[in-house]
């Protein structure tokens, strides 16, 4: 069942390729934003107020039209967090599906799920890997762009983590990340 379900996305995804209006596109997409955690229990002392950390973004997209208004452009995006000033930062990589509606001529929105792996992780005192962190987080993603040119756009886009940031310390927390990005397609 498992090469099954592979074929069938395999088959999929040369479908939408194969007959993509206009061509897919490779793209470099670049971001800059902010990366924080959001609490649902009332247990948020346990972590001692984690701060809103600054977030870099640097990857790739693959842009493939499926119609004059929409457009799917899966990315790979590595993701790098840090609190400034202290020890902590964090280092994984995000895979958002992205699907982009047109709904002016060159204003879109963007909605889709996102993947994160987490690669790294420090805590703020002491600088060691944080262990009983998930390393593996899954949410939507939602956003509005603007189309410059045929060949960049900037969008800002905020992700909702849906599975649980710590897997003992605090089990209700959820990380949520903020966004502003550069797209450059080739």
């Amino acid at each position: 069942m498992k090469y099954f379900n592979k074929f069938i996305f395999a088959s999929l995804f040369a479908a939408v390729v194969a007959f993509a209006q206009g061509g897919p596109h490779f793209g470099v997409h670049v971001g800059l934003g902010i990366d924080g955690l959001v609490f649902s229990t009332e247990e948020e002392d346990d972590i001692n107020g984690e701060p809103i950390r600054i977030a870099f973004a640097i990857g790739g997209i693959y842009s493939m039209p499926m119609s004059e208004s929409v457009t799917l452009a899966p990315g790979a995006l590595l993701n790098y967090a840090a609190v400034p000033g202290s020890k902590s930062s964090d280092i994984s990589l995000d895979i958002p599906v992205m699907f982009k509606f047109f709904t002016l001529d060159y204003l879109y929105l963007q909605v889709g799920p996102q993947l994160g792996f987490s690669f790294y992780y420090a805590d703020n005192k002491t600088g060691k890997r944080f262990k009983d962190r998930n390393t593996f987080n899954a949410g939507p993603t939602f956003g509005l762009g603007y189309q410059i040119d045929a060949n960049s756009s900037i969008d800002a886009r905020f992700y909702y983590g849906m599975t649980k940031y710590f897997n003992v310390i605090v089990p209700g927390a959820q990380s949520f990340k903020l966004f502003l990005g550069y797209t450059y397609l080739f």
